[in-house]
């Protein structure tokens, strides 16, 4: 691993072989002097006050271990290796030096430091300094810092590493590979576990089939299985190599001459994914009507198609609350405008869209057309203004306009804002307005990832916010999202940005994650393929890990044109049961009618169980948004006693949230698949059947019918079955939320004591007691004092299905079908004891029991 030879560039001179000895034993020694005497390890305890760490650093060989109560050797280095490694380039240091190649590099490890003065303002959390020297180079200085934690993280043991006067080029963490599971490390699409893998952290040129290597939310983050994790905090170029080019070794190797890093230990790996979030900024709670399903078509869009959709949408009683207009639908490239050949009136049209009950949301970029001499259009003649005020990024060299390695708009050469300098910020701002106050309520942000570290193999030096990409190069996607943002500024506050590109962070500042350009198919993400259905599974679960709530996946992704009807449908089952479900993609439109009646029947099933999920969602987010819970949990994380068992199905399974376990179908023409089942029992909801986990099972999985499994315990609060929105509309035909606001509705599998809430405040207990033999009683309090719950029961982990029910002592009206429930007079019952499933409809401030 390590930077290659180039045939165009000087070749660079490896650390010899001779380096690699002690730093203190070959710089600091006379010839005549007696080696140091050996130096006791560093303590230091971190972590919280009931699952206290304690960190050991040995000065003479740099390796460290830390111990848990809950593990005596949590995790440390290899055996005689040291935590920290250097490569030298005496050579050309300005040459980029890739970090996720598979040569051999020859590294130096910093070993035999000593205790120094721990007094630095550039780490005032430091509680120990070590210091040496770099063998070879007079003047130079090693300094080593440990802290536990800082003062936004006092959970986490903080390492800093600061080397001057050297030409050093990379630094290496490395840790002892371990048998649990490695999540996280931003969007990437191969694997859940990243074990024997090596992730880039930066987004670079390259062959793939997107043209580059999909790196577009690099986050160098990694919570483990056995209860600890890594971050790195460096605006440098790095990579992952996650026991891939050494079995033994995980290493995060980074260019440049400072690095500093935390571990955290936690028993529950789902605390270590909160407390990076809660380091890097906790995420934005999007709005409520962002929850609502979302559609857009590729190709061909103007006012007709736009209206078309929405009202086949609600003809056909699909939920839906949001359409973005996708490219091309400016007058010229990028201009904020609509075009007025295919959008004569596009305030009518988003006023007609929201009386529908659907917002509008513009795709957009942070380019502009270079200009002709003279300027052939709008976008032209900002580009003119702009550049003479300096809003773009340049070339550090001679201050040249950065034009876009990328045609990004055909064969138009474009410009790149520089979005992290306010000026450019605020007047990009201005120019938006005039689309958000048309009543636009966000934008779908593409690219973005262009500030690269490397072209053909040489660095690649920018200006962007008045410094060198090298050390602003993270802040780009953070600053494109604000401007936007910002463009809504005095016309609301409920808008929603959804990008493509973000870093560690950035989660403070875009609602969501849409992953860019995924194969139409099942495809697995392995070079030269982008992957299709399963690389989505994968970039959703590792974004939730690095500190990103909430992703938007192209239901039937983007490349290779529409998909088949049961891709489609495959991938409209998960995107249904995940946080945000958006429809459209490649080719012609992605709308089930285009299919057949069949697609529209499921289909609208779909977006109705994602709509119901409202109030179990907004709670994920809220919980997110609050202490950095993570919505959407990789299996390995949330059972890692399991780790063994789960195996591959840590890629195709996962949590939304604690309570629901979706097991998605991604094989052309399959018809059932193997669950791992975690510990515990689970109930699969559309047939009520039961099931013990720690262990597989095969289960059917027709087309239209996903595996859902709902954890015993859990109480599911929903919507009112009818909602066609949850923003306002002013069509009457139009079913909102606010219009069934005292309306309730919960699935549970009960047992114990549990508690389900919504966002209103309402409160609803079911106590299934510990007893299976015990009465089932159902507590409702609605926050209004008024209203209706119908909550669905199922009850096969009963002992004695219950012979009869009553409400506050009364016996309820039988209901012809659970379908019926909803209609009948508060109270009623349905009860299935073939399915043992039962439906029950009262009214508020009321308690429902089960008898024996």
């Amino acid at each position: 691993m390590g930077a290659s030879y180039h045939p165009e560039v000087p070749v660079r001179r490896r650390a010899s072989l001779a380096l690699v000895t002690s730093l203190a034993g070959v710089a600091c020694s006379s010839g005549t002097s007696a080696p140091p005497a050996p130096q006791p390890p560093i303590a230091v305890a971190f972590g919280a006050p009931s699952s206290t760490a304690t960190a050991s650093l040995s000065p003479d060989d740099g390796s460290l271990s830390v111990r848990a109560p809950w593990d005596a050797a949590l995790f440390g280095t290899p055996p005689g290796r040291s935590l920290i490694a250097l490569l030298l380039d005496p050579v050309d240091p300005t040459l980029f030096h890739d970090t996720d190649t598979s040569d051999e590099t020859q590294f130096v490890d910093v070993r035999a430091l000593r205790p120094a003065p721990a007094s630095d303002a550039s780490y005032p959390w430091a509680t120990t300094k070590l210091s040496g020297v770099v063998p070879g180079y007079a003047n130079s200085a090693i300094s080593l810092y440990l802290g536990a934690g800082a003062a936004d993280a006092p959970e986490a043991l903080a390492i800093a590493v600061d080397v001057q006067g050297a030409p050093v080029v990379q630094i290496e963490l490395r840790l002892a590979a371990d048998d649990g599971a490695y999540v996280g490390l931003g969007e990437h699409f191969d694997h859940v576990d990243a074990r024997g893998t090596l992730v880039p952290l930066a987004f670079r040129l390259g062959a793939f089939a997107s043209g580059t290597n999909e790196t577009h939310v690099p986050v160098p983050f990694f919570a483990s299985s056995r209860g600890y994790g890594v971050a790195v905090d460096t605006t440098e170029v790095g990579s992952a190599d996650v026991a891939s080019s050494d079995g033994s070794l995980v290493r995060l190797v980074f260019e440049g001459s400072s690095f500093s890093a935390r571990l955290w230990a936690a028993q529950d790996p789902l605390q270590i994914v909160a407390a990076n979030t809660r380091h890097s900024g906790l995420p934005r709670l999007p709005p409520t009507w962002a929850y609502a399903p979302m559609q857009w078509r590729n190709e061909g869009t103007d006012t007709a198609k736009v209206l078309d959709d929405l009202t086949t949408t609600r003809a056909d009683r699909i939920p839906g609350g949001c359409i973005w207009i996708d490219n091309p639908w400016q007058s010229s490239y990028d201009d904020s405008t609509f075009d007025p050949s295919a959008f004569a009136d596009p305030k009518g049209m988003i006023d007609q869209a929201r009386a529908l009950g659907f917002e509008v949301v513009n795709w957009s970029t942070p380019y502009l057309e270079v200009a002709a001499n003279p300027p052939a259009n709008l976008a032209q003649q900002l580009f003119v203004e702009a550049k003479s005020k300096g809003y773009f990024v340049t070339m550090a060299s001679g201050g040249a306009l950065f034009e876009t390695p990328a045609s990004v708009a055909g064969s138009t050469h474009v410009g790149m804002l520089d979005l992290p300098s306010a000026p450019a910020s605020a007047w990009w701002s201005d120019q938006l307005k005039k689309l958000t106050s048309l009543g636009t309520a966000g934008f779908k942000l593409d690219f973005a990832e262009d500030i690269l570290p490397e072209f053909l193999d040489r660095r690649l030096e920018l200006i962007v916010g008045g410094q060198p990409s090298r050390k602003s190069r993270l802040s780009y996607a953070p600053a494109y999202h604000r401007a936007y943002r910002d463009a809504f500024a005095g016309l609301r506050d409920d808008s929603f940005i959804v990008g493509r590109a973000s870093s560690p962070g950035g989660q403070q500042y875009v609602d969501a994650i849409w992953p860019g350009d995924l194969d139409n198919d099942f495809s697995q993400h392995v070079a030269p393929t982008v992957g299709g259905l399963p690389a989505s599974v994968c970039g959703m679960i590792n974004l939730a890990a690095s500190g990103f709530p909430h992703f938007a996946a192209d239901t039937g992704g983007f490349r290779g044109g529409r998909p088949t009807k049961e891709r489609f449908v495959r991938w409209a089952e998960v995107n249904a049961h995940s946080m945000i479900f958006q429809n459209g993609g490649g080719g012609s439109s992605h709308a089930p009618w285009t299919y057949d009646a069949d697609t529209v029947t499921i289909f609208r099933a779909l977006a109705r169980r994602h709509t119901d999920l409202y109030p179990y969602l907004r709670a994920l987010s809220v919980a997110a948004a609050h202490d950095g819970t993570p919505t959407v949990r990789a299996l390995p994380l949330a059972y890692p006693s399991e780790v063994a068992a789960i195996g591959a199905h840590a890629d195709d399974e996962y949590l939304l949230g604690p309570d629901v376990l979706i097991a998605p179908v991604m094989v052309d023409g399959a018809t059932s698949r193997e669950v791992y089942l975690p510990a515990g029992a689970w109930t699969r909801w559309s047939t009520a059947a039961r099931f013990v986990g720690a262990r597989a099972v095969t289960m059917d999985a027709a087309l239209g019918d996903p595996i859902v499994l709902v954890r015993e315990g859990a109480v599911l609060p929903l919507l009112a079955a009818d909602v066609d929105t949850l923003g306002a509309a002013t069509d009457p035909s139009v079913v909102t939320a606010a219009m069934r606001r005292t309306t309730y509705r919960a699935y549970a599998v009960p047992y114990a004591m549990t508690r389900a809430s919504w966002d209103d405040g309402t409160i609803l207990d079911v106590n299934g007691g510990t007893d299976k033999n015990q009465a089932i009683v159902v507590t409702f309090v609605p926050a209004s004092g008024a209203g209706t719950l119908t909550i669905t029961m199922d009850l096969a982990n009963r002992n004695d299905f219950p012979a009869s029910w009553n409400v506050d002592g009364a016996t309820p009206d039988a209901a012809p079908s659970a379908d019926a429930v909803d209609a009948c007079t508060a109270p009623c019952v349905f009860v299935d004891p073939t399915m043992k499933r039962v439906t029950l409809h009262f009214a508020a401030g009321g308690s429902a029991a089960g008898l024996k």
